[in-house]
């Protein structure tokens, strides 16, 4: 397949690749503006009146916004066919059928979320100029990405919204039981704690621990919790490498979601996890789906967002540590499978939908 790919790339004339070219930039600055729409709540007035379209002066009093830069972002969205005009009313609205794509947590709606991600990634553009270099920094802080927790709560939110209670959980039956009867787990990068705090109020006899090293994340997280009155979850500010050791066989599930790939010593860490786990524990590595075979990856539909979320932030953050592994948004499966294993994890299951989850157990010693 992939010599099939090349082949037909290598008969692409100059005017062809020109073409398709224009269309690649076209596609980015059409992401950027809805990224903007998004962001700026703009798309949520369109929603809410999706019924009686509105002029640009319409939308912009309805949102608070001036109206010569709300008329330029309609321009836009109204040449993306995004937003329609009506040339004779000069009013504007979003088509019926598309609607749904811009409510907040439904199925359509996480694309348009992942359009967050061409703002959050330039915001490290210049930086990245420099850490190429030779000379330059081995990698960034993780200060640098700034947008990065928003983003990052946007397109897990919508996983944790709409399929972790409905569809992940369920798919592992003896977790769901056991979950019901009361277990411990632990949640290992947290974020703001959204995964924790659903399971805690579907869950009311287990307990939910969250950490994070962010410590925003977790004063967000516990407040949060507090105005839920979830009273089985609890936040900590902690360095994943080095875990409680009064926690020491405590958790009968442990939990990562995107976060080993972005580790610089995810050897270390999972080294603590399994000093943390009781004999019966079950953990779950949710992981991009993708090849350890770049080849692969870039023969398949996103792989060059895929290798450019990595480039801007996955990578340079992890390798900001001295003797980061450097694993990258692509590690892959095989790898992933294999450091798993190497690190003393029995793989009881590998499931796509649509990420890579690695269902563990402690192999025996």
């Amino acid at each position: 397949m992939y010599m099939e790919m090349a082949g037909k790339e290598q008969e692409e004339s100059v005017d062809q690749f020109s073409d398709r070219l224009g269309q690649i930039i076209e596609n980015g600055l059409t992401s950027l503006s809805i990224a903007f729409g998004v962001k700026s709540g703009l798309f949520d007035v369109l929603v809410e009146n999706h019924h009686t379209p509105m002029t640009s002066q319409e939308l912009a009093d309805a949102a608070s916004m001036k109206e010569r830069y709300v008329r330029e972002w309609l321009g836009a969205m109204a040449g993306a066919r995004i937003v329609l005009l009506d040339p004779a009313t000069q009013r504007f609205h979003i088509p019926a059928q598309i609607v749904d794509a811009f409510k907040k947590w439904t199925p359509q709606n996480q694309l348009v979320l992942a359009t967050k991600g061409i703002p959050f990634l330039s915001e490290v553009f210049n930086d990245m100029l420099e850490v190429v270099k030779k000379e330059g920094p081995i990698g960034l802080p993780f200060s640098k990405a700034k947008s990065f927790t928003e983003f990052e709560c946007d397109v897990s939110g919508w996983f944790y919204k709409t399929q972790l209670i409905q569809v992940f959980i369920p798919s592992i039956p003896t977790l769901q039981t056991k979950l019901s009867g009361g277990i411990k787990m632990l949640d290992v990068g947290c974020g703001r704690g959204v995964a924790t705090r659903i399971l805690a109020g579907q869950f009311p006899r287990s307990q939910f621990v969250g950490i994070d090293f962010g410590e925003d994340n977790v004063k967000i997280a516990r407040e949060f919790a507090k105005n839920e009155n979830l009273t089985n979850v609890e936040y900590h500010n902690l360095d994943a490498a080095k875990l409680p050791e009064e926690w020491t066989c405590t958790f009968d599930y442990v939990f990562f979601y995107n976060v080993l790939h972005d580790l610089a010593r995810p050897d270390l860490v999972l080294e603590e996890v399994k000093g943390v786990m009781t004999s019966e524990a079950l953990m779950s590595a949710l992981e991009v789906n993708a090849s350890s075979d770049m080849a692969d990856n870039i023969d398949s539909p996103g792989g060059a967002g895929l290798y450019t979320y990595s480039l801007f932030h996955c990578l340079p953050v992890s390798c900001h540590t001295p003797g980061s592994l450097g694993l990258g948004t692509a590690w892959g499966k095989e790898a992933a499978t294999e450091f798993l294993k190497e690190h003393g994890f029995k793989i009881e299951s590998i499931t796509e939908s649509p990420k890579l989850h690695f269902l563990c157990s402690l192999s025996p010693k």
